[in-house]
């Protein structure tokens, strides 16, 4: 007999242990420790996942990227994929994925392998354990492209170069911050969830 999806419990997964396992997974598919991470090479050519290049998968599912129910493939959608414009977003996207990879292979080892019954299951998963998941992976997302080292790092040289003594004027929190999304190659909003994270600015 299968789990009961209504009784799922999500694992207890801190923050902190989320940014260790990315660290140590960008540490070994990463070691160049070059920025921006490429997530799309260490998926191919890390991992051996198989790339699909899908039509209509943000209109059809709303989603950017999706890892595959045997965690063999990850499909992208190909006017993301193709568009220079959503570039930082699907390398969001898809390092999410790779942070369900990471952290919930054995998990999911529970779950239906019939791709029908496993959204059924995902259905009747309680919504709060279902946050829990993509709370991991999106912290694990985070930590892997935006490392806190490197991004206090980055900070202190950034606010040197435009002479800026914090980051409580708009002006100069909106230049910071672009900069460092440019180096990171994510958005504004995760350079700012990260600082937020790392405690490097308050929210």
């Amino acid at each position: 007999m299968g789990i009961d999806p209504s009784a799922f419990k999500a694992p207890f997964l801190p923050a902190q242990h989320c940014y260790a396992r990315a660290d140590e997974f960008r540490a070994e598919f990463w070691p160049s420790g070059d920025y921006p991470v490429d997530v799309l090479a260490i998926a191919e050519f890390g991992l051996g996942l198989d790339i699909r290049i899908v039509d209509n998968l943000k209109s059809q599912q709303d989603v950017d990227a999706l890892l595959g129910l045997d965690f063999k493939t990850i499909a992208v959608d190909r006017d993301q994929y193709m568009d220079s414009r959503f570039h930082s977003r699907m390398r969001y996207s898809v390092a999410h994925e790779l942070g369900h990879y990471v952290l919930h292979r054995k998990v999911a080892e529970m779950f239906p392998k019939e791709e029908k019954a496993l959204r059924e299951f995902y259905s009747q998963i309680p919504e709060q354990e279902y946050s829990f998941l993509e709370y991991h992976a999106y912290e694990f997302a985070g930590a892997l492209l935006v490392p806190g080292s490197e991004l206090s790092h980055r900070l202190e040289l950034c606010m040197k170069q435009y002479g800026v003594q914090d980051l409580s004027n708009e002006l100069s929190r909106v230049k910071v911050t672009s900069s460092l999304a440019s180096y990171f190659a994510v958005s504004t909003d995760v350079i700012e969830k990260r600082l937020i994270r790392e405690k490097l600015i308050q929210s």
